[in-house]
């Protein structure tokens, strides 16, 4: 899935930031889109199951719920002119997936000030029924 996302957004016009094919992960305690700031970057999915039915036979319908963030950065003081336009197509990346059987395509989107930075995180989120 995450691979599916950054192929898509290689091919999207992303408002002058760049895309990286790193994790976000945490160097020195601080992740790498706030030490990068204009650059995307996208985590592995985190699959959430909720089970919907239970039977006496111990048979379970589940909907099986994918997430998948998406972190960039931009300078609070002066944001980028393009900042909407760019978190449009991040989350038009929910209609690009192909799963087979997805019944839902959701997402969210958060943004935080950390010092001068403007932190936004998109969540792709996708469910599906799952036997």
């Amino acid at each position: 899935m995450r691979d599916q996302v950054i192929e898509y957004l290689k091919r999207q016009n992303l408002g002058g930031l760049a895309l990286s094919t790193d994790l976000p992960f945490q160097d020195s305690g601080m992740p790498l889109y706030q030490q990068n700031p204009k650059t995307i970057y996208v985590d592995t999915a985190e699959t959430a199951v909720d089970p919907i039915i239970q039977t006496l036979g111990a048979r379970t319908i589940s909907n099986e719920i994918p997430t998948i963030s998406v972190f960039f950065t931009v300078d609070a003081k002066t944001v980028l002119p393009s900042y909407d336009q760019t978190v449009q197509t991040v989350r038009s990346t929910r209609n690009a997936i192909a799963i087979p059987g997805i019944a839902r395509r959701e997402d969210t989107v958060e943004t935080e000030y950390e010092t001068d930075l403007l932190i936004t995180q998109i969540n792709i989120i996708l469910t599906r029924l799952a036997k």
